[in-house]
């Protein structure tokens, strides 16, 4: 009797756009799920998302871990289309390797991004020798693999009055307003002249910043020249 446990997650936000909402499935190796979907559910909160709960019903994460037995990506892309209550979901699985049963063994992590109408992206990693910490790394660098596969990003407008103010980001500068910048998803910290301001980027939409700004406390004309 094949014995799998399960837990599924389900991140939304109130945006209609597809990357606001995205739920996880994790299945596989028991000992692993917890850590893992976690983990999973941290990354996509600091990229922008927010938790809710149960993209698929149970029968449906059935069907989609058979589906992936049989090797058959589009009848797992068929059941997420036709049952999941998120436009996005995420499906890992834990695999530790034969003879191992607990952490600090090798483990591989195969994850699918699915949004609907698109066609799935497709991530494997391995977790070397896996406890806590590189469950941890490993974990991170998944969901970034996953989200650039997909091209999943934002941009940045930054404008000011009067123009030519240097922006920042994150500690990098990018140029002078008016500006328009691709980031990744999530929470950045940005400088215009000696204003900052913290912003999440969401995913395909453009995030802007208007700072009105005293003429007599910056010389813009060191600032312009300073960008050259």
């Amino acid at each position: 009797m094949r014995r799998i446990v399960i837990l599924a997650l389900l991140l939304m936000s109130s945006a209609a756009w597809a990357d606001r909402e995205v739920g996880i499935v994790v299945t596989g190796e028991a000992t692993i799920q917890p850590q893992l979907a976690a983990e999973m559910e941290l990354w996509l909160s600091k990229h922008g998302h927010q938790l809710v709960s149960s993209p698929l019903p149970p029968d449906a994460i059935n069907t989609v871990i058979d589906c992936f037995v049989v090797d058959d990506e589009d009848c797992a892309r068929g059941v997420v289309e036709k049952r999941s209550r998120s436009s996005s979901l995420v499906y890992a699985h834990a695999d530790v390797q034969a003879g191992s049963t607990a952490m600090d063994h090798d483990v591989t992590l195969v994850a699918y991004w699915f949004e609907k109408g698109r066609k799935a992206v497709r991530q494997t990693v391995t977790c070397a020798r896996c406890n806590e910490q590189t469950l941890k790394t490993t974990t991170d660098s998944l969901m970034a693999a996953l989200a650039n596969t997909g091209q999943k990003t934002g941009k940045l407008k930054c404008t000011s009055d009067p123009a030519g103010a240097e922006v920042t980001v994150d500690g990098k500068r990018i140029g002078a307003t008016p500006v328009v910048h691709d980031l990744a998803p999530g929470s950045h910290r940005i400088v215009i002249a000696e204003e900052t301001r913290d912003v999440v980027v969401k995913a395909g939409e453009t995030t802007t910043l208007d700072i009105p700004l005293d003429p007599q406390a910056f010389d813009y004309q060191a600032l312009q020249n300073r960008g050259r």
